[in-house]
């Protein structure tokens, strides 16, 4: 080391000997690092919330046209089914439908259609999944004879599990609204 450094070294120590940063400044430092980091980790919690809550953003309901013809509707989480009914009307012209249980006092009964009892050998669905809740209905469209509407209602799960599908098979038109299943 040459004089100038050591001298310049010497006097620096000297300096930090002799007026040493006092302790209140090393916490005034370190409480807004504290304060920032936990708004941080407030900002994060908050985000995943309303991200777990929500459902993401996925889309509530997953209309493809597979290779075989058959039509895959999958529930993701119950929500609203409208941009999916579009994509069924035009798919299958709106033989399709999925809808959102309703409370009797706000489904007339006019509107809630007339179900069918028995339907022809011809109709070709399948149920996927073979769990306690059904996500995931394949319709092969040709194989709805005219008249004939297949209603999926999107069931939320009362343990936080995943939603469930009931299938019904209605009269055309279809219902408007259909009333919540009794557990």
């Amino acid at each position: 080391m040459t004089r100038f450094r050591q001298a310049l070294l010497d006097e620096l120590q000297s300096r930090v000997v002799a007026d040493p940063v006092p302790a209140k400044a090393r916490h005034r430092l370190t409480r807004p690092r504290l304060a920032f980091g936990g708004a941080l980790v407030a900002a994060a919690a908050a985000i995943a919330t309303v991200l777990a809550t929500s459902g993401g953003g996925g889309p509530a309901y997953a209309v493809t046209k597979e290779k075989d013809g058959t039509l895959a509707v999958a529930v993701n989480r119950p929500g609203d089914p409208g941009d999916a009914n579009r994509e069924l009307a035009v798919a299958v012209d709106d033989k399709v439908k999925i809808l959102r249980p309703s409370a009797p006092e706000d489904c007339p009964v006019e509107d809630r259609g007339t179900r069918m009892k028995a339907l022809p050998d011809t109709v070709w669905v399948r149920l996927g999944e073979a769990s306690a809740s059904v996500t995931r209905v394949r319709v092969r469209p040709e194989s709805l004879p005219d008249g004939v509407v297949v209603v999926l209602v999107a069931l939320t799960p009362l343990d936080g599990g995943k939603p469930a599908v009931q299938l019904d098979f209605y009269k055309a038109p279809g219902p408007k609204c259909v009333v919540a299943p009794t557990r």
